[in-house]
């Protein structure tokens, strides 16, 4: 009865060593993820970027046809395309800015060549594209203005090409904050640490590591290597690898990168970006296309437009500068029959995260529909 007792606290003493040096780990990772973020926070990051994807347009018909009105759908997805753009990301504590610019090689049918995103402090605006009425052949741009849980972490997943780029690889931002749109926190675990690596992982489902999850890999003094959407039931892959860096005083700053994603047989992806600039930000501010038609649901809680839910929507004419929440109310109060610029619905589920170039795949039949409806100015 003694030797199980003692045995009983050899194994106690055992895991509460093993919990003590796990939780040591992460909190020596996220102490410097947490200074590099703050540093980046102040600094601007420019990019040029080499894309490219190949898409199994069988494979999309396929796949899209039990979703598809009839007669009112078309494929205009290429069969593929070859982009070289430059991405440039100016962070502020306050207002951040990425813009994408086209500077040769295919592009996204209905898109400006220049498309910027703001990250305020609770809300995302986006330039939207083109859109046409019907009894008008007027082209007009669009913005749509959404809200989301504080935080001043860039978002990356509403550029076209790569709704999977992590924003900690190209932006400083911390892996252990949010990443994604409408995705919470992530709570990473430790899977394995080695003298050159430290793998951590978010499982899609709690201890069911074969329904696929989140794993981040690490350098032990705190840098990102690697992150990785590993097949899930949709058997869809993602892979984002540092494959060479620059160090800036106390930080590795990812100098080059490579991102690669698979969506079953139907779409193969792969993105080399390569950081030309790096430097001070100077002033941010929001500058969307003059006379743009603007959707801005920032009336909206950020937790019912994340699940779905009914949208309060104010419609009106981009003249440069943002209303305040007091004049989109009376805004909104003033307004009939409030209807909004027609935008992708909030994720519901994790899956629509890891499709590599989803929108480039859905964005052909989304804007020939849009381009059908006249859009209602309030």
């Amino acid at each position: 009865m003694q030797r199980l007792a003692l045995g009983l606290c050899e194994w106690l003493t055992l895991l509460s060593v093993l919990y003590a040096q796990t939780g040591g780990v992460l909190e020596r990772l996220q102490r410097y993820q947490q200074q590099y973020d703050e540093w980046a926070a102040q600094h601007t990051f420019v990019w040029e970027i080499v894309y490219s994807v190949t898409n199994n347009l069988a494979a999309i018909e396929q796949e899209l046809a039990p979703r598809r009105e009839t007669g009112h759908f078309k494929i205009l997805t290429p069969p593929s395309m070859s982009i070289v753009a430059r991405l440039t990301i100016a962070r502020t504590p306050e207002l951040s800015m990425v813009m994408i610019e086209h500077v040769r090689g295919d592009w996204f049918r209905g898109y400006s060549k220049v498309r910027r995103i703001y990250r305020g402090r609770d809300w995302l605006s986006v330039d939207g594209g083109e859109a046409r009425g019907v009894d008008t052949e007027q082209i007009s741009q669009t913005v749509y203005i959404i809200p989301l849980p504080q935080g001043k972490h860039i978002l990356l997943d509403s550029l076209s090409f790569a709704p999977t780029l992590h924003p900690a690889f190209f932006a400083g931002t911390s892996p252990f904050e949010p990443a994604f749109k409408c995705v919470p926190r992530p709570e990473w675990l430790l899977d394995k640490a080695t003298e050159s690596q430290i793998i951590l992982k978010q499982l899609f489902e709690q201890g069911a590591a074969e329904k696929g999850g989140y794993y981040l890999i690490l350098h032990p003094e705190g840098w990102v290597q690697e992150f990785q959407v590993r097949p899930n039931p949709a058997t869809i892959q993602s892979r984002i690898t540092v494959l060479k860096t620059q160090r800036y005083g106390n930080f590795v700053v990812p100098s080059e990168v490579l991102a690669e994603h698979r969506w079953k047989n139907i779409s193969q992806s792969r993105l080399v970006a390569r950081l030309l600039r790096l430097e001070k930000t100077g002033t941010v501010k929001v500058e969307h296309p003059i006379g743009a038609q603007v959707s801005d649901y920032r009336l909206t809680k950020p937790d019912e437009w994340c699940a779905g839910h009914s949208h309060k929507v104010v419609d009106y004419i981009w003249k440069g500068q943002l209303p305040t929440l007091k004049e989109l109310e009376q805004r909104y109060q003033a307004a009939s029959q409030p209807v909004g610029i027609p935008i992708p619905p909030a994720r519901q589920g994790r899956w629509w995260l890891y499709l590599p170039g989803i929108l480039l795949v859905v964005a052909g039949a989304y804007l020939w529909w849009r381009s059908k409806r006249v859009t209602k100015m309030g």
